[in-house]
């Protein structure tokens, strides 16, 4: 028995079984961070869901939808809500989750609330609130972005952030990506 010719073959039999384990190793990493992924978006919409009450007055026929009047808004809420979206910000900057997941998930949502008018006028443009809230302009110009590249309609554009007050909004922007 030629023990040079055996050891040989386990040595070819060992690298194969490296490669192939290497391979398995890969797809598991590959298949765990979807997971991950998924995990972490569930936890985001789940998130989300905390603030449905709000959400929900801003649609089409909801209580606030309809208000013409800053009074008849719990602005307390609303701004917690949109501290969602500033979370949101810094994790699409981070490059913890990406736009077009974020874009499928809250893009309604999101744009429901900023393009309207009285949020405007009673948060967004408000001029004790504007400077804290850049991470929301900077938000919305990247979506529209996002969203105009792809050719997508946005959600109540009649009202949009962005046309509102344009140079206000534009250095609202700048201010946020100079930090």
């Amino acid at each position: 028995m030629n023990w040079s010719m055996i050891a040989a073959i386990a040595a070819t039999l060992g690298v194969f079984v490296t490669f192939y384990g290497v391979i398995f190793l890969i797809r598991q990493i590959k298949d765990s961070r979807r997971f991950i992924k998924a995990q972490f978006v569930n936890e985001l919409d789940r998130e989300i869901l905390s603030h449905c009450n709000v959400y929900n007055k801003f649609l089409p026929g909801g209580e606030w939808k309809k208000s013409i009047k800053e009074d008849d808004i719990d602005l307390d809420k609303v701004i917690n809500y949109l501290g969602f979206f500033e979370k949101v910000k810094l994790l699409v900057d981070e490059n913890t989750i990406d736009f077009p997941t974020i874009d499928k998930m809250f893009a309604l949502r999101f744009f429901q609330i900023i393009n309207n008018k009285i949020i405007q006028d009673a948060i967004l443009y408000a001029d004790e609130l504007r400077e804290h809230l850049t991470p929301i302009f900077a938000l919305h110009y990247q979506w529209i972005e996002y969203r105009t590249s792809k050719s997508i309609k946005i959600p109540s554009e009649d009202n949009c952030l962005m046309k509102y007050k344009p140079t206000l909004y534009k250095s609202l922007v700048d201010q946020y990506h100079s930090h």
